[in-house]
């Protein structure tokens, strides 16, 4: 996941934050997706370096029936074109294994992220803003999750309204009698339970509670 550091800045004589970008944010989640694919390639890359060994050796064998001086530098030639196949296949598994570590941190960092606002909801955290990286995958699930936090936002708030109109008309009402204060208890542990879904951290009459509570679009 990014890094955000302080840095001077020169000309305003202040700190700028900088993000730094690290290519491995979960190594061994991205690491175990990046070998996939990897050792698939390599894989094919070896049957495929045994198909074009196994014509040149037929290839050299053929010139040197018919031209045995030639013998000894079609084996070294046969040599020298296995040994630069393989070194370009090694780099060539490489790049691969470099790219899907590049590609997966795009894969990785957004299912970490998702998890871990799930996570949050579950805790009932409905505060907390929830964004994923503009070059990140799965940007369809993040909207759903805020379409459902907007949801259960607007349901708290409706909630809380219920229950502030309970709560006045039992203040109100002549009939409540020894009940009162029990009633009013359980609905005080109520909205101060819907108040913390919110985000609201005191209590406000409704009139100013309004813009605070208003659903984000």
């Amino acid at each position: 996941m990014p890094e955000s550091r302080d840095v001077p800045d020169p000309q305003q004589g202040a700190s700028v934050r900088v993000r730094r970008t690290r290519i491995l944010s979960r190594p061994a989640d991205q690491f175990r997706t990046s070998l996939v694919p990897t050792a698939a390639a390599a894989v094919m890359l070896v049957l495929l370096l045994a198909a074009v060994h196994g014509l040149n050796e037929g290839a050299a064998q053929q010139l040197a029936a018919t031209n045995p001086a030639l013998q000894e530098v079609l084996a070294s030639q046969s040599k020298g074109m296995d040994a630069t196949l393989a070194t370009g296949a090694i780099f060539y598994l490489l790049g691969i294994l470099g790219v899907g570590l590049v590609h997966s941190r795009r894969l990785m960092g957004a299912l970490f992220a998702i998890h871990r606002r799930v996570r949050m909801l579950g805790e009932g955290d409905l505060v907390t803003p929830f964004r994923l990286r503009r070059g990140d995958y799965f940007h369809d699930v993040a909207d759903s999750i805020r379409e459902t936090i907007s949801t259960l936002r607007m349901q708290a708030r409706e909630d809380l309204a219920d229950v502030q109109d309970l709560m006045s008309i039992l203040d109100r009402s002549p009939y409540a009698g020894p009940l009162r204060e029990g009633l009013r208890g359980t609905l005080e542990q109520m909205a101060l339970r819907k108040r913390s879904l919110l985000g609201i951290q005191d209590e406000v009459p409704r009139e100013a509670e309004a813009p605070v509570l208003a659903f984000p679009g």
